[in-house]
Formats: structure tokens, sequence, C-alpha cells
């Protein structure tokens, strides 16, 4: 399935910019996982109090490893790393491509 631009269907989301546009995808995940953020803000705030303390690479570090845990259990790093030698050598824009169409793949 070829990746498809979902902007066109909400074209307000180009309104939105910077932490405005990071917001907006922390409060649809949040509705999609059951929160309310009018109810429920605080709450979530408090259960990642110690996560703001990470660094970038620590945080993508722990979804990996929940998704490691999902996907791969009982996988080594070894089995891991030549599993994902044919995308070291692809450019950052195309992972970063790759990890939002594969997100939206799995959300659906």
């Amino acid at each position: 399935m070829p990746a498809t631009n979902y902007i066109s269907d909400n074209p307000g989301v180009q309104a939105f910019g910077g932490q405005e546009l990071d917001a907006l995808i922390v409060l649809l995940l949040a509705e999609r996982a059951g929160f309310d953020l009018a109810t429920d803000l605080t709450t979530l705030v408090d259960d990642v109090a110690c996560l703001k303390c990470w660094s970038d690479s620590q945080l993508k570090e722990s979804l990996a490893s929940f998704l490691w845990t999902q996907q791969e259990a009982g996988s080594s790093a070894d089995e891991l790393m030549e599993k994902i030698k044919c995308l070291n050598c692809t450019d950052p824009k195309t992972i970063k491509a790759l990890t939002n169409y594969l997100l939206i793949l799995g959300l659906t």
C-alpha cells in the first residue's frame, strides 16, 4: 500500500506548528488511548515525570525496547542488527518517513 498524504483529509492541521503540532499529536494519541486531556492531563504528566529527564536517544530506546518486546521477543541484538542492515545506508529523512508511515499503518 503506497503512503498516503493525510493532510488533505484535515488541511486545518497546517495551522499548527512546532509545539502546537506536538500537542495536537499528544491530544489525538491520548484520546486514542482512552484519555481525556481535560480530566486526565495531570495524571498523564505525573506518569511521565521521570521521562522528562531522559535524552531523545533514551526515549527512542525505550520505545524500541517496547516494540522489541511486542514484535521480536527472544531475539538478540545481533539478530536485529542483521535484520536492519539494509536500512543502515538509508538517509535520515527516509527513516523518519518510514517511521511516520509505519506508525500510521500500526494505528489503523
